[in-house]
């Protein structure tokens, strides 16, 4: 409250459309249909104020598998993961296609990877992988023909353990396969995929109905992460990681509702701490105020 005041009374607020005006890229983002990932020549963050999903991000608050993912995605080391800045500028991996980016922007650069309207886009945005959907200036959008949606199903699937294995399956392979790190249940393994009816996104909660004709798995690209729970119709189903870094659950023959909501026990014992808190001060508040009205009493009182 302390901090709001301050910034309130000495630093100027300004309409948010001059901070973040709308472009033909960011109107042109807007109007796809959602869920899909973002990456590359959008200054770092911007996207957020348009809710506009990335895959990257600066000083961003990720798990330190998804900072591996991220350095696996760019060519690096799984050993050595992302920092700081996570950001990719390698766009030919088969692990993008996972991680639901469906848009690179890019912009014409010279040699040194400086702005240069003569210059050349990223070599590794070329057909037949990516087309060119728009073009600003010395900007352009592409469209990764070959991401995958950011939840669907299937019965095809491996099991390993070992991080460097999980990702060498994931690059040789370019169609989809799911790696589970431990058992899911009975599953009849088949070449078998469908996507998801509908996703619909809150805060905190994704809402997933799907349907399908066997007992199958429900990929979701989403980071894996401990504080999420999982609801199959309502029931409460176990998460597994998938993938590396993203979560699966199981999925039973027919039609459901597969609820994510990320309830972490740490954010409630936060919660209550800091209302432990406000009503500790709120006590020694009124206590102080109650005391300075006995001693104004006690002062009007003296003879």
């Amino acid at each position: 409250i302390d901090v709001f005041r301050f910034g309130w009374k000495n630093t100027p607020f300004s309409p948010k459309e001059f901070i973040f005006p709308t472009n033909p890229i960011t109107e042109f983002l807007q109007k796809q249909q959602m869920p899909f990932r973002v990456v590359g020549g959008v200054p770092t963050n911007l996207l957020m104020p348009f809710k506009i999903d990335s895959a990257e991000g600066y000083d961003a608050l990720y798990s330190i598998t998804y900072g591996q993912w991220l350095s696996a995605m760019d060519g690096g080391d799984i050993k050595v993961p992302a920092g700081t800045y996570g950001l990719l500028h390698n766009f030919d991996s088969p692990l993008i296609n996972y991680t639901n980016i469906k848009y690179v922007v890019d912009y014409l650069k010279g040699p040194s990877g400086e702005i240069d309207k003569n210059g050349e886009f990223n070599p590794d945005i070329t057909l037949p992988r990516y087309k060119k959907v728009l073009s600003f200036g010395r900007v352009g959008v592409f469209e990764n023909l070959n991401a995958f949606p950011r939840s669907w199903i299937s019965s095809n699937y491996l099991q390993e353990a070992h991080p460097e294995e999980i990702i060498k399956i994931l690059k040789e392979d370019r169609q989809k396969v799911l790696v589970l790190q431990d058992s899911l249940g009975d599953i009849e393994k088949s070449n078998y995929y469908n996507d998801v009816s509908s996703i619909k996104e809150g805060q905190n909660r994704l809402e997933i109905v799907a349907e399908s004709d066997r007992n199958s798995i429900l990929f979701l690209s989403q980071s894996y992460y401990p504080g999420w729970k999982a609801f199959v119709d309502g029931k409460e189903t176990k998460i597994a990681r998938a993938n590396f870094t993203f979560q699966s659950v199981f999925f039973p023959k027919g039609r459901h509702k597969v609820e994510f909501i990320y309830d972490s026990e740490s954010f409630k014992i936060g919660k209550w701490i800091s209302a432990s808190t406000l009503l500790v001060l709120l006590a020694i508040l009124v206590n102080g105020q109650l005391k300075k009205i006995s001693r104004r009493t006690s002062r009007a009182s003296s003879p």
